[in-house]
């Protein structure tokens, strides 16, 4: 039996060809989340954590958050985190299937949002947001404490 090459020839030209300028949009949920250029965020459940006399207590509790990024490109590592407080640099890495974009705020915060090439409604795909940040004083509509928010994510292309 001879094993040809031109299998795997075909697969690597049809995906050049469809990361190239005018080509049609990719296909699969792995490929347009590979190509994303923007994304825009939506979570509606979080998971809020703080410690009691020096034990960690978290509850379950339904919030709205909106995120949006642009400017994404998976090949340089890079994206803005758009805010009203203006646009944020943001470090992207894809990597099997997961698009991760990681924000490090001078005043010491990490925030991550991971976007999986899983689809949950309308094309959009699952996506969790975490807020790693802890401050004494708790102010109502500001992180004051750790968050994991989950919710989906749309792509644009």
């Amino acid at each position: 039996m001879k094993i040809t090459a031109l299998p795997l020839v075909v697969a690597l030209a049809a995906f050049s060809i469809s990361r190239s300028e005018g080509a049609a949009a990719p296909a699969t949920v792995y490929e347009r989340l590979a190509a994303a250029t923007s994304l825009e965020c939506r979570f509606t459940t979080v998971a809020a954590s703080s410690w009691e006399n020096g034990v960690p207590k978290t509850e379950l509790l339904p919030k709205e958050l909106k995120l949006t990024f642009d400017k994404v490109n998976v090949d340089e590592g890079t994206a803005d985190a758009n805010s009203q407080f203006g646009d944020f640099y943001v470090a992207v890495r894809f990597s099997n299937g997961y698009l991760h974009l990681m924000q490090m705020f001078s005043s010491g915060p990490l925030y991550t949002t991971t976007v999986m090439a899983r689809e949950t409604t309308d094309g959009r795909m699952m996506a969790i947001h975490t807020r790693h940040e802890y401050t004494p004083a708790t102010v109502p509509g500001f992180t004051s404490r750790p968050e994991t928010y989950f919710g989906d994510c749309a792509i644009g292309n």
